[in-house]
């Protein structure tokens, strides 16, 4: 059986593709370009079809597909989220806690004044007590940052399991 050689051109019209993607396969190793720059039309189609055809190489594309569908598919669960108002900024967040712990604070501080009416005895009472709970409540959110801190640590450490079975990717 005589080989039908032909041109890059004539190769890319052949399989349905452009001449970039003929140079593209050829970089890849999935079809070879012989010393004179023609192509083995039959051993080139075989190659092409044969490489269109491997498990591997689709698996690996259908895996990448169906994490790409899921991160999208989260990103667009929070966006619904958010309009829903569902969902806040954290900083959104962060300054309504300051604003809330700052009008506290300021209640407190002037509550013995206010409440004592002149009575230095009763007013330390008052202060101390404003002062204790301005106390539990700090120790309480510094208690839930360090549990926030484990938690965001926990979830952004490496895959143990997803590096074993995709070593090349981290």
């Amino acid at each position: 059986m005589k080989k039908t050689l032909v041109s890059g051109a004539a190769m890319a019209k052949h399989l349905d593709v452009s001449i970039t993607y003929i140079a593209k396969l050829c970089a890849d190793d999935v079809i070879g370009r012989r010393p004179d720059g023609k192509f083995d039309q039959d051993a080139a189609r075989l190659k092409y079809l044969k490489w269109l055809r491997d498990p591997q190489r689709r698996a690996a594309r259908s895996e990448a597909a169906s994490e790409f569908d899921r991160a999208k598919t989260r990103l667009l669960e929070l966006r619904i989220a958010e309009r829903e108002g569902l969902l806040m900024l954290a900083s959104d967040c962060e300054a309504f806690h300051d604003d809330l712990c700052a009008q506290l604070r300021a209640g407190l501080a002037g509550m013995g004044a206010r409440c004592s009416r002149g009575n230095p005895v009763i007013r330390k009472a008052i202060d101390d007590a404003g002062f204790e709970l301005l106390e539990r409540l700090s120790a309480r959110a510094e208690k839930q940052a360090i549990e926030a801190e484990v938690v965001l640590a926990e979830a952004t450490a490496p895959n143990e399991e997803a590096e074993a079975k995709h070593p090349e990717i981290h």
